[in-house]
């Protein structure tokens, strides 16, 4: 407004062109995220989705590392481990038990699938079965709760010699 009365334009005009630059830069926000509590929402199913992700491709090394400094420490305090773990359970628990509606459907269900994964790596059967990712192409089925080929896959020259 400093310019206007130096350069002697009047209110009105400047009005027309700050008016004018906000259409042009309009800026259209996803109705996901127009509102702060969205935002954060998102913000934490990321962390959750990170801290999954964490836990499947290093939670056996982090554990051995766990044991091998609780071995060779003198100290009778709780390993950084557990004290981590019970962390990640609690923090679990609460993004489950949040209450809302569709938009904290999907911090609920992070929250859900990291606990799953939790009790999935504190037991021996459960580390192997998630830490390592199932590979699933097509012609596969699921039979009485095992992955199996339902005929064999055919590929461009098999159909070719067919004929």
């Amino acid at each position: 407004h400093m310019s206007s009365a130096m350069n002697g334009t009047n209110d009105d005009s400047l009005k027309q062109n700050e008016s004018n630059e906000s259409q042009r830069y309009k800026v259209s926000v996803h109705h996901s995220r127009d509102s702060a509590s969205k935002q954060w929402s998102t913000t934490l199913v990321l962390a959750l989705r990170g801290l999954e992700r964490v836990l499947r491709l290093f939670f056996c090394r982090l554990l051995r590392k766990s044991i091998e400094v609780s071995r060779h420490s003198n100290q009778h305090r709780e390993v950084w481990l557990m004290t981590t773990w019970k962390e990640i359970l609690r923090m679990s628990f609460d993004c489950v038990c949040i209450s809302g509606e569709r938009e904290t459907l999907d911090l609920r269900l992070a929250g859900v699938e990291l606990i799953t994964l939790c009790s999935q790596v504190s037991c021996k059967a459960g580390i192997g079965a998630a830490t390592n990712t199932a590979r699933v192409g097509t012609n596969m089925e699921v039979v009485g709760g095992a992955l199996r080929s339902v005929r064999a896959a055919t590929t461009v020259g098999d159909k070719n010699q067919g004929s």
